[in-house]
């Protein structure tokens, strides 16, 4: 039994469901969630600290259709502060996966948390592998868990000691120095790539002939070793619609409203 109480912090929405689920049915122990949902890895950090530089940057990148993401940015930012400065002496465990969403946010919330090394657990969700039905299945994202599972993951937490911490920290100003526009794991670290890095992985499931945008999509997403978002997919679509390499017709910014198919350019 733990003498102090427990907040689990996550990434997601999806992750902050399964683990209130857990902690309702008394798989594991826990006083409250906190899930700050921002994807940090795309976009401009360089100016975190000022939430409207990503706010901006949310509302004149994504499409029509996403535009409630950037809408949410809002007071995702103002609540999640709020949430931090409530935490006085209780355990923290950060609970994150090997991708760029849940890696960046993982630095950032580490810098709010300066103060409070000593009550910080991190788990790293992939380091597990799940045997189901002897199918075996390693988790990119927490929300992939199923609630009842999260207590097998425990016995993956590690105290966070200064020197882990000065790392991640350090990681973190160097990943908003160089302001890229995507990070994408590398292994247990995170890197910077230009805003194209998919965009060939992406033209390899854009047909010849026109079919539906969210097909395109959906099948880049899912056949994508590189932990992405659909509408990050869905952005470099039309990134690659302004350069000619995709050629589109229908309702433009609205993917369930659009057809594609590759154009004439190649590179």
């Amino acid at each position: 039994m733990n003498m102090k109480e427990i907040i689990h912090i996550c990434c997601s929405d999806s992750g902050r469901g399964g683990l209130k689920q857990a902690i309702k049915e008394d798989w594991i122990e826990g006083e409250r969630v906190i899930s700050f949902v921002d994807d940090l890895s795309n976009g401009p950090i360089q100016w975190i600290d000022d939430a409207n530089s990503r706010i901006d940057w949310c509302l004149s990148t994504l499409s029509q259709e996403f535009k409630d993401i950037a809408e949410g940015v809002k007071s995702d930012y103002r609540e999640f502060h709020e949430e931090i400065k409530r935490i006085s002496n209780e355990e923290i465990y950060l609970w994150y996966a090997r991708n760029g969403k849940e890696m960046c946010g993982l630095r950032y919330i580490l810098s709010l948390l300066e103060n409070k090394i000593g009550q910080i657990h991190t788990i790293d969700v992939s380091e597990k592998t799940f045997v189901i039905d002897q199918n075996h299945f390693t988790p990119r994202w927490v929300g992939e868990i199923a609630p009842k599972r999260f207590i097998e993951l425990l016995p993956y937490k590690h105290l966070m000691t200064p020197d882990y911490y000065l790392q991640l920290i350090e990681s973190w100003e160097t990943l908003k120095a160089e302001n890229a526009v995507l990070r994408i794991p590398n292994g247990t670290e995170v890197i910077g790539v230009s805003e194209d890095y998919l965009d060939d992985f992406i033209l390899q499931y854009t047909e010849t002939s026109f079919r539906k945008c969210a097909r395109t999509v959906g099948e880049a997403l899912g056949h994508s070793e590189i932990p992405v978002t659909d509408y990050f997919i869905f952005w470099r679509v039309l990134g690659m619609i302004k350069t000619k390499k995709i050629l589109y017709r229908g309702k433009l910014g609205v993917m369930r409203e659009m057809e594609i198919k590759r154009g004439s350019v190649s590179n």
